[in-house]
């Protein structure tokens, strides 16, 4: 301590002014320091659950995120199957519409040629009718 501090306190030395020093404050401080170490252990107690919670999480999204990567490419499977089974109706009801469509011009093709034969039929007729007339 300075002489000055010393000429302050008269009689009284370094040590005298501690020992006043730890009565009067000493308790308070003692308190200070144990809440200080209760509020660092508190702290780490915290820390510690923080970071237990965190890694748990981390556990739960990465299963989330392998069943939800299953669960797209079983999506995906089923959907590309659904698109192959679209494709092959697709395909199955265009062949049998062009066997329809095949069918049908065949019909209207017979219509004409059963329509041309009536025709000659109706001409012989009408031809044999003057035949007959002339004879």
């Amino acid at each position: 301590m300075s002489k000055a501090k010393q000429d302050a306190f008269p009689g009284g030395s370094e040590q005298s002014i501690e020992a006043i020093r730890q009565i009067i404050f000493g308790e308070k401080e003692r308190d200070f320091e144990q809440r200080f170490q209760q509020l660092e252990q508190q702290i780490q107690a915290l820390r510690q659950e923080a970071q237990s919670w965190v890694e748990e999480l981390k556990k739960q999204l990465e299963g989330e995120k392998n069943r939800l990567s299953q669960w797209i490419g079983e999506l995906k499977s089923s959907l590309e199957q659904q698109g192959d089974d679209v494709l092959a109706t697709i395909e199955k009801l265009r062949q049998e519409m062009e066997q329809r469509l095949d069918a049908l011009g065949d019909t209207k093709a017979d219509r004409k040629l059963l329509g041309e034969h009536f025709r000659q039929l109706a001409q012989i007729l009408h031809g044999s009718t003057d035949a007959t007339d002339n004879g």
